[in-house]
């Protein structure tokens, strides 16, 4: 498929292989899902036998996207369930689903980390037998712990902010997360938050 025509100033942050329900267009279908720096952009193609394949693409801005919400992880390494996330948009849900985590996983946090600007993941490292048996000792010792110890408490890392500031370049206003780069749309400039 070829790839869609980015915008001036866009550029692609993250592609995945996913299976997505859209309930704002009414589509449930599988493709490439792109994030950029300005959109979330679905492609896919209607294969046919007898005549060309019709390619399709679509998009939303970034803007339009509230909050990521991972719903459904595979409990061990053994359990043949979906990876499944929900991205709430102003105007709907799209639900997303893979069996892939090396597809999912990037996808989620990359998503989540350029809506809130914070880039603690969503979605964990991935299980394997190691892990299953590590996390089942580590349950085992938290709930010892707990039973038997005082509990301590664990700070939370702050949350980015959003930052608005003039272009160096051309005034225009520049909006963005603390900590990042942004690229102007009018002149091209890049400015770190």
């Amino acid at each position: 498929m070829e790839k869609f025509k980015l915008e001036y100033g866009e550029t692609i942050i993250n592609d995945s292989g996913l299976s997505w329900s859209d309930r704002i267009s009414g589509l449930s279908e599988s493709g490439r899902v792109y994030i950029t720096t300005k959109r979330l952009v679905f492609t896919y193609a209607k294969l046919h036998v007898f005549r060309a394949n019709e390619e399709y693409s679509y998009s939303y801005p970034l803007s339009s996207v509230d909050r990521v919400e991972v719903t459904q992880l595979p409990k061990n390494s053994r359990d043949d369930s979906w990876y499944k996330c929900k991205v709430y948009l102003k105007k709907g849900v799209i639900e997303f689903r893979d069996h892939n985590y090396d597809d999912f996983a990037p996808f989620v946090n990359a998503l989540n980390a350029e809506i809130t600007g914070n880039d603690t993941p969503l979605v964990g490292p991935k299980q394997t037998l190691v892990s299953d048996v590590a996390n089942a000792l580590s349950s085992v010792t938290g709930q010892f712990s707990a039973a038997f110890s005082k509990k301590s408490t664990i700070q939370a890392k702050p949350a980015a902010e959003k930052v608005s500031i003039p272009c160096p370049g051309c005034g225009a206003t520049l909006n963005g997360w603390h900590g990042k780069t942004v690229i102007c749309e009018y002149c091209g400039g890049t400015r770190h938050l």
